[in-house]
C-alpha cells in the first residue's frame, strides 16, 4: 500500500467519523414487530372489518385473486415482502387517512417499500376489476333494485361499491329533502 492509498483511507475515516458525530449513528427505526402474523389473526371478524372495511372471509378471497400478481421475482438480494404483508398494508391505506410512515410502522415496512407495495396492489385490484365488479343482469338487477328502494327510498339504484351501513340518529324536526 502506497501513501496516496493510505492518505485517501485515512480521509474517509475521517469523514465517516465526522459525519456521525454530526447526525449520530444511524438507528432502526422502532417498527411493530409480527403484527400481520402474530396480531391479526387474533382479531374477531368485526375488528377486522372496522380496520380493513370487509370481513375475513372476503378478504381470504382476495388475498387467493392476487396471490399471484403480488408474488416479485427477487433480484436485488433483499427478502421479497409477503403478498400477505403487501396486501393488508394496502388496504389499510385504503380504508384510512393514515400516512405512508405509520403504515410503515404498524406492518414493519420502510416509507418506500409500503409505497411500492400499494402500487403493486392497486394495479393488481385493477387487473382483476373486470371479474370482481360486475353489474346485476336479470331477475338479480330487479332485486337489487328492490332492495336498494325498500330500504333506502334510493329510486333506480341497482348497486354500491363500498356500500357501508353507518348507522346515525335521524333528526327530531322533520327536515326538507330534495323529492327524487
Amino acid at each position: 500500500m502506497n501513501d496516496s492509498e493510505t492518505d485517501e483511507e485515512m480521509d474517509i475515516i475521517f469523514r465517516t467519523k465526522y459525519q456521525h458525530r454530526l447526525r449520530g449513528a444511524r438507528k432502526k427505526l422502532l417498527r411493530i414487530i409480527d403484527y400481520v402474523d402474530r396480531t391479526i389473526p387474533g382479531l374477531i371478524a368485526k375488528q377486522f372489518r372496522e380496520r380493513f372495511r370487509m370481513i375475513p372471509d372476503t378478504y381470504e378471497i382476495l388475498e387467493a385473486k392476487l396471490s399471484l400478481l403480488l408474488i416479485k421475482e427477487n433480484y436485488s438480494g433483499r427478502p421479497t415482502i409477503p403478498v400477505r404483508k403487501q396486501l393488508l398494508s394496502t388496504l389499510w391505506l385504503l380504508a384510512t387517512p393514515d400516512s405512508y410512515r405509520s403504515v410503515g410502522e404498524q406492518f414493519d415496512l420502510g416509507k418506500s417499500s409500503a409505497s411500492d407495495s400499494f402500487i403493486r396492489v392497486v394495479k393488481a385490484l385493477n387487473d382483476i376489476a373486470g371479474d370482481v365488479i360486475v353489474w346485476p343482469r336479470g331477475n338479480q338487477r330487479i332485486t337489487v333494485n328492490e332492495k336498494f328502494q325498500r330500504i333506502g327510498k334510493l329510486p333506480h339504484v341497482i348497486g354500491a361499491i363500498d356500500g357501508t351501513n353507518v348507522p346515525i340518529k335521524a333528526p327530531k324536526v322533520l327536515v326538507y329533502t330534495i323529492g327524487l
